[in-house]
């Protein structure tokens, strides 16, 4: 930004307590709980592929198991469930 009375460039200090402290409030509110979540979905799924191999007939298995199916299965979750509970 310049000063247009003294015609010269102002500078802005950052408080840098304030941006460390910014920081860990966001990881610690927002991305810690999402990790934990993420860990908690990925562990969720390899049981259920795990179960839906043993019960289900092979290609409905493979159906439900395949790498799209448990992205969208999980996105969808994530959706409903954690954002709604974060929001």
């Amino acid at each position: 930004a310049v000063d247009s009375a003294r015609g010269r460039t102002a500078t802005a200090d950052l408080d840098w307590r304030r941006v460390r402290r910014s920081t860990l409030a966001a990881l610690v509110s927002d991305d810690i709980p999402f990790l934990l979540w993420a860990r908690l979905l990925h562990e969720a799924s390899h049981r259920y592929v795990l179960a839906a191999r043993r019960v289900l007939s092979p290609p409905l298995a493979r159906a439900l198991t395949h790498p799209a199916s448990l992205a969208a299965t999980k996105a969808l979750l994530s959706q409903i469930v954690y954002e709604s509970a974060t929001a």
